[in-house]
């Protein structure tokens, strides 16, 4: 998804040099480890907050699995802020994703635009109109982006311990920290 987002906001980083970027032996000396981790390391977001407040004030909220009911996001999203999920109209469209072709699509459109004098706003509009508007219409007909299968130990590994990482912090945490474990 953090690839995805990359692509859709301008950059033409191949899906494999991103993920040999985020899984490398110090992914914080390159780019897209960086780019990466420094957005999903979640331990390290939260353990500056730590410091400050108590742990029952520090909250984490997980996004629930496939096919979990439509609306548990919201539903723990409001209790995680105390008000009630009722009060506002949950039937606003999902920000979904791409499928694997589009994404690629999205790429391809980004590094045609590098190196040219494109504004802002032509960026916004290529996102909002081609990426969301187009490109997500076609999701289903797609196949979905994965993890190559010889990094299953790895990602499994570094997901175990950044759930021990955020446990050991002691935070308050709406749904399932286990829920971080990769399918």
């Amino acid at each position: 998804a953090q690839w995805q987002e990359s692509v859709q906001n301008a950059s033409s980083w191949t899906y494999r040099d991103y993920v040999d970027g985020l899984t490398s032996m110090a992914p914080m000396t390159n780019r897209y480890g960086r780019h990466f981790w420094n957005k999903q390391d979640f331990a390290a977001l939260l353990e500056p907050w730590s410091k400050h407040i108590a742990s029952r004030d520090l909250v984490v909220v997980t996004v629930p699995p496939s096919g979990a009911p439509k609306g548990l996001l919201w539903e723990r999203f409001c209790e995680s802020v105390g008000i009630p999920p009722e009060r506002f109209d949950s039937t606003i469209s999902a920000n979904e994703s791409l499928g694997a072709a589009s994404a690629e699509v999205m790429r391809y459109v980004s590094a045609a635009a590098e190196g040219t004098n494109v504004s802002d706003a032509v960026r916004r509009n290529l996102k909002k109109v081609v990426s969301k508007d187009i490109l997500a219409s076609h999701k289903s007909s797609e196949p979905t982006l994965l993890l190559p299968p010889e990094l299953q130990a790895w990602t499994t590994k570094r997901s175990r311990t950044l759930i021990q990482e955020i446990a050991a912090l002691q935070p308050t945490v709406i749904g399932d920290l286990e829920e971080l474990m990769p399918d």
